[in-house]
């Protein structure tokens, strides 16, 4: 359940921005609100696994990309688009870790894109780059 953890662990900590929009999550039903108010889109990009150590309990490291896309109205402006920018980028600072059930995630870096159109809406992503160590279980 590691996988589970590590994604709940982000979502967790993206949830305790109090940002209060409604959210798109991997693998789950979301429809745009129609009144074109904001919203936001989280995904998991997994970008491998590496082997730390070999054998019975030996440790492997995961690393992956939490991206989450803001999207606003086109043409209301930057201001909220990026307060919603930096509060992420405030929360998901290097070298801090979040965890859930146990399983720790760590911040290796985070950064912004450009504030542009994309499907009828301003957007603008935070890319986050994570890591977490996992113990193989026992063959």
């Amino acid at each position: 359940m590691t996988v589970l953890q590590m994604d709940a662990a982000l979502i967790s900590a993206y949830q305790a921005l109090g940002l209060a929009l409604p959210t798109s999550y991997d693998g789950e039903e979301f429809t745009p609100p129609a009144d074109g108010s904001d919203w936001a889109r989280c995904s998991q990009l997994p970008s491998g696994t590496t082997v730390r150590s070999l054998g019975v309990a030996g440790r492997d490291n995961h690393r992956g990309i939490f991206q989450i896309d803001y999207n606003t109205e086109v043409g209301s402006g930057r201001a909220v688009l990026l307060g919603y920018v930096q509060a992420t980028l405030d929360q998901f600072v290097a070298g801090k870790g979040f965890t859930s059930g146990g399983q720790l995630v760590r911040i290796r870096s985070s950064e912004r894109s450009n504030v542009r159109e994309a499907d009828g809406y301003q957007r603008a992503t935070v890319s986050i780059y994570w890591e977490a160590d996992t113990i193989r279980p026992a063959f």
